[in-house]
């Protein structure tokens, strides 16, 4: 939960006006809803996609 955007708003934003192509969006969600995810990999800037709860596998991943 954001104040001005929520999360999919965001990519938009993002997507439409990001300077730099290499950068890349971490997502981090509570959600379980495969739709969700589907939607949000649709999204070129994302890599990767993670659910919560973090381990300390995952976010040694998420920091490599």
């Amino acid at each position: 939960m954001m104040p001005l955007f929520n999360g999919f708003e965001f990519l938009e934003w993002f997507t439409q006006n990001r300077i730099d192509s290499n950068i890349k969006i971490i997502v981090l969600t509570s959600s379980i809803d495969y739709r969700d995810e589907e939607k949000v990999r649709s999204f070129e800037c994302v890599y990767p996609f993670f659910q919560k709860p973090i381990t300390p596998e995952k976010l040694s991943e998420i920091l490599k």
